[in-house]
C-alpha cells in the first residue's frame, strides 16, 4: 500500500457516513492502535489527521536529513509545526513547543529511546494495567517485553542487557534505541507505525487514513460519544461523522481540548479546564574536550559504542535518569550530558478553553511546585558529580556547572546551545561546558491530563462518557522518568485487544 497516495487522495465525499472505530489522530499512538486492529482483521476503521501525508519519512531519513536537528529543535524551520494554544507561563509551553501536523506526527521526529516506566512509579497506576505492562499480558510476556522485542527486531538490533560500566559512581547502561541506518552516512530512522504499511503490506484492506481534517468537537448524546465534527482545513467545511467508538489519539494537548469540551458540555466539568499537565524536567550541558584529554574509559566507548546513548538511574534514588553521549568531531571530543526527571501531576498546571470567542481559545498555565524545584536542584548536583569526575580523569580544572537563571524566562535552552555548537562560525572554548535547560513542553513528553484510573477506566474508556476512549501520554497517571514512547506503544496494543 502506498500510504501517501492513499491518504492524500481521500476527500470529504469519500469519508464514510458511519464508522465502527474512529481514531482521531494519525501520530504514534493512533497509528499503532490502527496497526494492531488491522492485524486482528478489524474492519471499518478510519484515522483522521489534520496534517498532510505528503512526506512519511522520519526527519533523519528524508531529503533534508542534514537539517533534522534544526527541524526538531527549532519549530520555526519545520513547516509541519503548529501551536494551537497560548502560554500563560512563559517560557513554558511557548517557544520550542508545538504539534507536528502530519501523518506520522512525532513518530517521525523521536530518537527511538525505549525505556519502561520505573516499577516504583507503576505502583501509582491501576494494578491491572501496571501488571499488563510489566509482568504478563494475555498469559504471555509483559507488554513491555513484547513491544520492545518487536520494535528492536524491526530495527535489526539486539542489546546486551548485562553490559554496564561505572563512572563517577553512576552505573551506566546502554539506552535501547529502535533506530536503523539507511545505508547513507548519517541517514537513519526511528520506529514509526507507518513502517507497517510502507514495508509490511499484509495484502488486506488497510484502515482508511484521511488527512487534512481537524477534529473540531466530539458528538455526544446522553453521555455517549457517537462521532465527531471534522473541519476540512482546505475549505473550512464542517462534516459530521458518526462512529460506534471514538478514540482520542491526538497528543495530550489536543486530546485535552476535545475532552474538556465534551466533559463540560455533558455537565461533568464545572469549568472548561483539565489539570495535571506535566512534561519531563530536563537540563544538561555540552562541552568540547581536546582529543588528548578525554578520559580513557570514555575514549574506549567512542570506539566500542559509537553513536550510543548511555544512561544511569539517579545516585540518590530520585525520580530522574542521567544520560550522556560522546563522539568525535573535527574540533575535538563532543560530550553531552543531561538529566530527565519526572514532574508529578498537580493542580498547578492546566489546559483551559476560553468561553469568550478568542482567536486562540486554548491556554496553558503551569508552575513548578516544591517537589519540582527539589528535583531540579538534585539533577544539578548529580550533573556536577558527573562533570567533576570527567575533569578529574581528564586532568582539567573543575568549575561547578553554572545554570545561570534556571527554569525562568530568558533561560538558555537546549535548542539555542545546539544551534551555537553547529554554527560554522563557532569558536571552541575547550573544556568549558555550556549549560542549558528545557522549558516545560519542549521535550514533547507532555501528559497526564486524562489519567487511567481516574478520568478513564482500566479499558481506556471515559468513566462518564461511553464509547469514548483515549491513548497516549495524556492517559498516564504518573509519567515516571522514562521517555513515554515504549509505554505509548504498549497501551495502543492493549487497547486494540480491548476494542476487539
Amino acid at each position: 500500500m502506498n500510504i501517501t497516495a492513499s491518504a492524500t487522495s481521500k476527500n470529504s465525499a469519500k469519508i464514510p457516513d458511519k464508522i465502527d472505530i474512529l481514531i482521531l489522530g494519525g501520530g504514534m499512538s493512533g497509528l499503532e492502535l490502527a496497526k494492531h486492529l488491522n492485524n486482528r482483521e478489524v474492519e471499518n476503521i478510519a484515522i483522521i489527521e489534520a496534517g498532510p501525508a505528503d512526506d512519511c519519512n522520519h526527519i533523519n531519513a528524508g531529503e533534508d536529513f542534514q537539517r533534522a536537528d534544526e527541524f526538531w529543535k527549532n519549530e520555526d524551520s519545520d513547516k509541519y509545526a503548529y501551536r494551537s494554544w497560548q502560554s500563560l507561563s512563559e517560557p513554558h509551553y511557548s517557544k520550542g513547543t508545538c504539534l507536528r501536523r502530519r501523518v506520522g506526527g512525532r513518530s517521525l521526529y523521536w530518537h527511538g529511546v525505549i525505556l519502561p516506566i520505573e516499577s516504583e512509579i507503576l505502583k501509582y497506576w491501576p494494578e491491572k494495567i501496571a501488571s499488563d505492562l510489566s509482568e504478563k499480558w494475555l498469559d504471555g510476556p509483559s507488554l513491555y517485553t513484547q513491544v520492545q522485542s518487536d520494535i528492536l527486531a524491526w530495527a535489526e538490533k539486539s542489546y546486551d542487557t548485562n553490559y554496564r560500566f561505572k563512572f563517577a559512581n553512576f552505573e551506566f547502561n546502554i539506552a535501547p534505541q529502535a533506530i536503523r541506518t539507511l545505508g547513507e552516512a548519517e541517514r537513519w530512522e526511528a520506529y514509526s507505525p507507518l513502517s507497517y504499511w510502507k514495508q509490511d503490506n499484509k495484502l488486506r484492506e488497510s484502515p482508511l487514513i484521511i488527512s487534512g481534517y481537524e477534529a473540531v468537537a466530539l458528538i455526544i448524546a446522553n453521555r455517549k460519544c457517537i462521532g465527531a465534527k471534522l473541519r476540512d482545513i482546505a475549505s473550512n467545511e464542517i462534516h459530521h461523522v458518526l462512529a460506534d467508538k471514538c478514540v482520542l489519539a491526538l497528543g495530550t494537548i489536543e486530546n485535552s481540548r476535545l475532552a474538556t469540551q465534551a466533559l463540560y458540555d455533558s455537565g461533568i466539568l464545572i469549568e472548561k479546564k483539565l489539570t495535571g499537565l506535566v512534561d519531563h524536567i530536563v537540563q544538561g550541558f555540552n562541552v568540547t574536550i581536546e582529543h588528548d584529554k578525554v578520559p580513557d574509559k570514555l575514549d574506549k566507548l567512542i570506539e566500542s559504542h559509537p553513536d550510543t546513548i548511555f544512561f544511569s538511574p539517579s545516585l540518590s534514588g530520585e525520580r530522574f535518569n542521567l544520560f550522556f553521549t560522546i563522539n568525535k568531531s573535527d574540533l575535538g571530543i563532543e560530550l553531552e550530558a543531561w538529566t530527565m526527571g519526572e514532574q508529578i501531576p498537580s493542580v498547578h498546571a492546566n489546559i483551559s478553553i476560553a468561553t469568550n470567542g478568542e482567536t486562540m481559545p486554548l491556554s496553558i498555565s503551569c508552575d513548578l511546585g516544591d517537589a519540582d524545584n527539589i528535583l531540579i536542584k538534585k539533577e544539578k548536583h548529580e550533573l556536577n558529580i558527573f562533570w567533576r569526575d570527567v575533569c578529574s580523569n581528564a586532568k582539567i580544572p573543575f568549575e561547578p556547572l553554572d545554570f545561570q537563571t534556571g527554569f525562568i524566562i530568558h533561560a538558555r535552552t537546549m535548542g539555542e546551545v545546539h544551534q551555537q555548537i553547529r554554527s560554522p562560525l563557532r569558536i571552541v572554548n575547550y573544556n568549558v561546558p555550556i549549560t542549558w535547560i528545557s522549558p516545560l513542553g519542549t521535550e514533547n513528553h507532555e501528559g497526564s491530563t486524562l489519567p487511567l484510573g481516574e478520568i478513564l477506566n482500566d479499558n481506556h474508556e471515559f468513566n462518564q462518557i461511553n464509547n469514548l476512549f483515549a491513548i497516549g501520554p495524556s492517559t498516564f497517571p504518573r509519567p515516571g522518568a522514562a521517555n513515554p514512547s515504549l509505554t505509548t506503544l504498549a497501551l495502543s496494543r492493549r487497547l486494540a485487544y480491548i476494542l476487539n
